[in-house]
């Protein structure tokens, strides 16, 4: 598979988003079980997106080039 990944980061730095904190953010939604294929609506799927932009703003420090990057993502950001 070519890829060109758009966020590369280092667990250690930056833990990833939790099921608890997304089912915090979309109760409604079964984050555990399930299978692939299933859909959020539009508008809870707008959430994931703005926890995920949080994120990368909040651990922007970390963010170094070599074990984390955010090509493409940070910008965005700002």
């Amino acid at each position: 598979m070519e890829m060109i990944p758009n966020v590369i980061l280092n667990p250690d730095k930056a833990p990833m988003i939790t099921t608890e904190e997304l089912e915090n953010e979309i109760p409604e939604f079964k984050w555990s079980g399930g299978s692939s294929g299933r859909i959020l609506p539009l508008e809870d799927a707008k959430k994931p997106e703005k926890m995920w932009a949080a994120f990368l703003k909040k651990h922007h420090d970390d963010i170094d080039g070599k074990t984390m990057n955010a090509v493409g993502q940070y910008e965005k950001l700002e």
